[in-house]
C-alpha cells in the first residue's frame, strides 16, 4: 500500500503518536454519522419492529439490515461499477 493513500491520515497519525488524541484533533463528523442520531434511528426502527411483530418475534438482524440498507446498497452499487470499469479498463491491442 502506497503512502499516497494514507496522506489524509498522516498528520492525525503523527499527532496521535506524539500525544493522546482529542475530539478536536479529528475532522468534523457529519451529524448523520453521530452516535446519538444513529442510536435514535436504531431505537425508532426497533420500536417499529416490536410494534409490528411483537416483542417475542422482533428480529434484531432485520432491524440492523434496515438501518444500513441504503448505505449497503449505495456501497455495493459503487463497488459493482468500479469492478465493471476495471474489467473494461485500458487494453493493449496488438
Amino acid at each position: 500500500m502506497s503512502l499516497m493513500f494514507m496522506s489524509w491520515a498522516t498528520p492525525v497519525i503523527w499527532k496521535g503518536f506524539k500525544k493522546t488524541l482529542d475530539a478536536e484533533d479529528l475532522d468534523k463528523l457529519s451529524n448523520y454519522e453521530t452516535a446519538t442520531v444513529n442510536f435514535d434511528r436504531g431505537k425508532r426502527i426497533w420500536n417499529d419492529e416490536v410494534k409490528n411483530k411483537g416483542n417475542k418475534n422482533a428480529s434484531l438482524p432485520k432491524v440492523a439490515l434496515k438501518a444500513v440498507k441504503t448505505r449497503l446498497l449505495a456501497g455495493l452499487t459503487i463497488f459493482i461499477i468500479s469492478q465493471f470499469m476495471t474489467f473494461l479498463g485500458p487494453v493493449s491491442i496488438n
